[in-house]
């Protein structure tokens, strides 16, 4: 925090992700085959869920982290389960505690109505990835988030430029069943005119 380009500020922002950590070896302990998703493959490792200060200067660093351990593998040793959105949650309380400044971020993972109203009610601001069959409510209507973003017309996308690609979007302002807040998302396209989106954002800042 005495450096200026590593220091919190009001911009920074706070990512949270679980991360795999490549062990060898049977008799490591909590070490566990889990799905690499990035990877696509089986793999021994470590699981980690980690909270993650991005810095204005681009600059990022671990804060703190808990490792998940397998439900097999605490009935075994008596200990009691903690699944990977109980420990965002304490992440979350963790950094809120601390008065770090910042927005959250996560994907889609961790977008539950749990997490999203945790955050919320600790009055903290979030930007995550929201699955495509979410159901949210547009209208009073119930549909899949996928399904507003393929209702969506071409002259209803707007452009976006960024570092140097254009991309088109639509945002607006809903509701989502079991979060207790409104929330705004933003659906992301390639192109005007692609039936499919690439992204849908969620945030709890309905002006932003």
């Amino acid at each position: 925090q005495q450096q200026a380009d590593t220091q919190y500020s009001q911009q920074g922002v706070i990512a949270i992700d679980n991360v795999l950590i490549d062990h060898f070896g049977k008799w490591i302990e909590d070490a566990g085959s889990f799905w690499d998703h990035a990877e696509q493959r089986h793999k021994i490792a470590h699981d980690y869920i980690i909270a993650n200060y991005v810095c204005t200067s681009g600059k990022h660093y671990p804060m703190e982290f808990y490792r998940f351990v397998k439900k097999e593998h605490c009935d075994e040793r008596g200990l009691e389960f903690v699944d990977h959105n109980q420990f965002v949650r304490w992440l979350i309380d963790w950094v809120v505690e601390k008065d770090i400044p910042g927005a959250f971020t996560f994907d889609s993972y961790f977008t539950s109505a749990e997490n999203l109203n945790h955050l919320h009610a600790a009055s903290r601001a979030y930007v995550g990835d929201l699955k495509f069959n979410r159901k949210i409510i547009f209208k009073g209507a119930e549909l899949k988030a996928e399904e507003l973003a393929s209702q969506m017309a071409p002259d209803d996308r707007k452009p976006l430029m960024l570092n140097g690609s254009r991309q088109y979007y639509f945002t607006k302002t809903i509701r989502i069943p079991e979060v207790n807040h409104k929330v705004r998302i933003t659906i992301l396209w390639g192109k005007r005119k692609d039936k499919n989106a690439k992204k849908i954002l969620v945030c709890n800042r309905p002006h932003w």
